[in-house]
């Protein structure tokens, strides 16, 4: 099985602006056509796709007309699920299913509460998982998939940090595990603060160290550890602000669950490359042509960045013939108790 991971893509970031107008939706763009090359099996996406929970029109038919274009084909998805996936509508023929959750930037608000997402889940394009209206108590019921093998993707959309540190530490987040969750790849993906901030943030502490990846949306910084379990900062897609944490390369990361977990990233091209430098002057001196030399200097470092693409690969020791599916003709149902 293969999953494209990608998150904080902001589609809409100053689409106003006659400079960077493009930028989010040519990267999107760029990550569809990714995910149609690598022949994915599933995209997951982990928190605000869309810069505003309000997007503009222009925004809204931007992103429906690329997940259109990208992902409905002509041959049909054929992962298996315990809950109806737009790829088992049979008036749309979904080649790459999406399955998203909600971050801070377009989380759920108005009348009954509607997100973004929801939308684009009604116009059968997205899988929104991960949003939760009763806040007395969340509980998380995983989206079981099978294909060659078992994955299980617990989605917990953005929630304000000092609430679910407080309900955590409460014991009002309850992950509901299938029997036999150990013959499958454990999957928990959120848009939460990961650096500490005091209970402004979501410790790993909190975390139920039975899930094989976790993936921490909302921090646009790559990156990638290897601790008790694999945790993945995928990063976001477009730079929206001018500091030390967007200034490094953007990426898309594919998980293949196979002999071994292989985990890809995919570094991005169309993302408009960030420079950031230190000058010091002192005394008497020509600051002038100084800094126009720096400035010089700092263009052509970025002109060699566009030009980047690699892809590397680290393997996750994983023993996966657990996860495996057996050949099965029945066509049997997922566990029922995990229809939501």
């Amino acid at each position: 099985m293969r999953i494209l991971i990608t998150s904080d893509n902001h589609l809409g970031y100053k689409e106003s602006d006659p400079v960077l107008l493009d930028d989010s939706y040519e990267t999107f763009e760029e990550i569809l056509k990714v995910a149609q090359r690598e022949k994915v099996d599933l995209i997951l996406q982990g928190g605000d796709l869309f810069h505003d929970n309000r997007p503009s029109r222009n925004c809204l038919n931007r992103a429906i007309g690329l997940l259109r274009s990208y992902c409905v084909g002509s041959e049909r998805s054929r992962l298996r699920s315990n809950r109806t996936l737009n790829s088992h509508d049979q008036n749309i023929t979904i080649s790459i299913p999406v399955v998203a959750i909600h971050g801070n930037h377009d989380d759920p608000s108005g009348i009954n509460m509607v997100s973004p997402l929801d939308i684009l889940q009604s116009s059968g394009l997205v899988n929104y998982i991960g949003k939760y209206s009763l806040m007395e108590r969340i509980d998380v019921f995983p989206l079981l998939l099978e294909k060659e093998y078992r994955v299980a993707i617990y989605g917990l959309g953005h929630i304000k940090d000092r609430r679910l540190y407080r309900m955590f530490c409460e014991g009002k987040v309850v992950f509901h595990k299938p029997e036999d969750y150990d013959s499958w790849y454990n999957i928990l993906v959120l848009h939460q603060n990961r650096v500490p901030r005091e209970k402004e943030h979501l410790s790993l502490d909190f975390i139920d160290d039975f899930f094989d990846l976790v993936i921490y949306g909302h921090e646009h910084e790559s990156r990638v550890t290897k601790e008790e379990r694999l945790i993945l900062q995928p990063g976001s897609t477009v730079r929206t602000s001018l500091c030390e944490g967007e200034r490094h390369d953007k990426y898309v990361y594919i998980l293949r669950i196979e002999e071994k977990c292989i985990l890809e990233h995919v570094k991005l091209r169309s993302v408009r490359p960030l420079v950031l430098g230190v000058l010091r002057i002192e005394g008497k001196c020509n600051a002038e042509e100084i800094v126009a030399g720096k400035i010089k200097e700092m263009i052509e470092e970025g002109k060699k960045k566009e030009t980047l693409f690699c892809k590397e690969t680290t393997t996750v020791n994983v023993d996966t013939k657990k996860f495996k599916c057996e050949r099965d003709t029945s066509n049997k149902t997922l566990p029922s108790s995990f229809y939501m």
